[in-house]
């Protein structure tokens, strides 16, 4: 898992760097904006990590499916950590490359993306995933 946390964290340092080559730089704003999208991404990775742990042979506690229907059909009700990690690692990617090679949309897919996070993040919590120890 530390490795696929290193490799976002490498295509975010990666993006930003080349963010100031593009043709269409980077607005404080939305740096700011991207920043707080990518925090609650890896907060949503925890959470979600937090499902596929407590479905695992020897665990004490709740166990929590994932809800979402969309990363359902993908990952599945009950998925695997290396599922979860795939698609997180994927999915924020996909989202910082679409920011960063459609500037005319930037904000709008940086702000719908942090958006819909929160809702998610917020969510899980309050049904008890948590994110500490989770990476």
């Amino acid at each position: 898992m530390r490795h696929a946390a290193f490799s976002f964290a490498l295509g975010v340092a990666t993006m930003a760097t080349s963010a100031c080559a593009a043709d269409a730089e980077w607005a404080p704003h939305q740096i700011a904006l991207g920043g707080v999208a990518v925090g609650l991404h890896l907060s949503d990775w925890g959470q979600t990590r937090h499902i596929a742990r407590s479905n695992e042979a020897g665990y004490v506690g709740q166990r929590y499916v994932e809800r979402v229907p969309l990363t359902r059909s993908v990952i599945g009700e009950i998925p695997t950590t290396r599922r979860v990690d795939t698609y997180m690692l994927g999915t924020g990617l996909l989202f910082l490359a679409a920011a960063h090679l459609l500037p005319e949309y930037r904000t709008a897919i940086l702000a719908t993306w942090a958006a819909s996070l929160v809702v998610v993040v917020v969510e899980n919590h309050a049904i008890g995933l948590r994110v500490g120890g989770s990476f």
